[in-house]
């Protein structure tokens, strides 16, 4: 509402609570960050079995948080409460604004 981020999209299961918030529904993904020798004209050679490439790698992510590119950060108790405050009375303001 504020940063114009998005933070989730229609095309994932949602839903408004008690007219407040979203509830996005995520699920466990697997990524699969292999390289396709065949499109970087890669021929594996019969004579060496490895030739000390990259390893294939694969890394599991929830959905949203992947698609979003969405990062932690820490909070201690202190910081979140200064946080929350700030954000209720850009919330408020912009009610009022709106009328509601």
């Amino acid at each position: 509402i504020f940063t114009g981020n998005e933070l989730f999209s229609d095309a994932y299961p949602c839903k408004l609570i008690d007219d407040f918030v979203f509830e996005a529904e995520g699920m466990t993904i697997t990524i699969d960050n292999s390289i396709d020798e065949a499109a970087i004209g890669g021929n594996a050679s019969a004579e060496a079995e490895d030739e000390g490439g990259a390893d294939d790698a694969k890394e599991t992510a929830i959905n949203l948080v992947y698609a979003f590119k969405l990062k932690p950060y820490e909070l201690d108790k202190k910081a979140y409460k200064k946080h929350i405050m700030e954000y209720g009375k850009k919330l408020i303001a912009k009610m009022k604004d709106a009328g509601k």
